[in-house]
């Protein structure tokens, strides 16, 4: 389970009790800091060891401890300082005490998407093309 989903629902039952977004980012986060903080470095704890396994088999489970480790750490990172940040810069996006209905969100996601199908093609080539050219 990715670490920002863990904040950000903490963050989100924050502001659902009526707290304000900087209030509930920085509560939000400290309360579930711990918990995915042990998970994480659990994870890494299993994958480092990976590294010292000899020859041809411990090249390939080195990088893949290598992998591993260091996209955990960032996760980590990005959950407890953008994910709390970019949440508390969103002043108008929820009120406190308002429920939250993330279906709804979702769906407006989606239909968004649907009626820019133009917009998606272009960024795709775009993105594409600067990748590969």
């Amino acid at each position: 389970m990715d670490n920002a989903i863990v904040v950000v629902d903490n963050i989100y039952r924050k502001l659902e009790r009526g707290n304000r977004p900087t209030e509930a980012a920085i509560f939000g986060t400290q309360e579930m800091f711990l918990a995915i903080a042990a998970s994480t470095f659990t994870t890494v704890v299993v994958f480092l060891p990976m590294l010292f396994i000899p020859g041809v088999i411990g090249i390939f489970f080195s990088e893949l401890a290598v992998i591993v480790t260091v996209t955990l750490l960032g996760s980590l990172f990005t959950a407890v300082t953008f994910t709390r940040c970019y949440l508390s810069m969103d002043e108008g996006y929820l009120q406190p005490g308002e429920k939250i209905n993330p279906s709804a969100t979702l769906r407006i996601d989606a239909e968004w998407c649907w009626r820019h199908e133009r917009i998606k093609v272009v960024c795709s080539v775009l993105r594409y093309l600067g990748k590969h050219v």
